[in-house]
Order: structure tokens, then sequence, then C-alpha cells
């Protein structure tokens, strides 16, 4: 793979705006159609927004990345863990576990969207984010975990005519 982009981004929610309108504009630089930018931004603006509202805004910026092969596009966000890294891989691993438990993404981000819609919204944390990249971005999505940094990517799978 190749990189494509990488950024650093303060880890503000102002942020998200201007980092969508950046990777879709570099992604059309880089000959990707309409579709592909519009889903490859969908995901970095989940996975960036998770950053900011789990990550340590005193642990330096978030780090953003996209990664481009012929077949695929990985999408990747870093930042630094606030608390506990521990408590936080064992709810995202859990939470990656129940919905790769589906055989169909689509079923998972039913049944996400259903257990969304019966909840508290004052609860805050719905899990959605990662199941709309995975079904609606056809991304697979994973992490792993370095010190106080973690790294959570959407690796997309591009369909035949991405590049325009």
């Amino acid at each position: 793979m190749t990189a494509a982009f990488e950024t650093v981004m303060p880890p503000l929610w102002k942020e998200i705006g201007s980092l969508r309108q950046t990777v879709r504009s570099r992604l059309r630089e880089m000959g990707f159609n309409a579709e592909t930018a519009q889903t490859i931004e969908m995901i970095i603006s989940e996975l960036a927004e998770n950053a900011v509202k789990y990550g340590d805004s005193t642990g330096g910026g978030v780090q953003i990345s996209l990664e481009c092969s012929e077949e695929t596009i990985k999408a990747l966000v870093a930042c630094s863990v606030k608390g506990d890294a521990d408590q936080h891989v064992i709810r995202l691993r859990s939470h990656l576990d129940w919905m790769h438990s589906f055989n169909d993404p689509f079923l998972a981000y039913i049944e996400k969207m259903r257990e969304v819609a019966s909840q508290d919204p004052a609860l805050g944390e719905s899990g959605l984010g990662l199941v709309r990249i995975e079904y609606e971005g056809a991304a697979r999505v994973d992490f792993k975990l370095d010190g106080d940094r973690l790294y959570v990517w959407g690796l997309h799978r591009l369909a035949p005519g991405a590049r325009a």
C-alpha cells in the first residue's frame, strides 16, 4: 500500500468538517469517483469523531492517514487513549466481535438501529458509527493498541470502476 494522505488534526469537533473536505478533495485528485470519495470521507469522519469523543485531548493530535492499493483503501485514525487503555480495548474488542458475529453487516446495522432507537439518547455511546462504517462504507473495522496510542481503521475493498 502507498500512503495517499497523512495529517494530524487537533482533537476538536470543529476540525471534522475541514477534514471531510480535505479527504474528499484528495481522493478526487487521485482519480477516485465521487461515490468512492464520499464513502471514504464518511469512514474517516466516523473514525475521527470517535477519536475526538473518546480520545485523550491532552495527548497530542489525531493522526489521520489513507493508504491505497489497487484493491483497497485503508482509512486509519490514531489517538491517545484517556484513562485505562485496557478498558477501552475491552469495550472496543467486544463491540467489534459483536459486529463481526453477523454474516452480513446490514443485519448488524439493523440490530444496532433498533437498539439505538430504544435507548435513552443521554447515554451518548451508541456504537452506531463503527457499524455504519462496516455497512455503508463496506469496510472491515479493526484496531491495535500501541502503548497509549489507539489505531483504528476501516479497510474498504474498492468496487470495479472506483477510479473515475
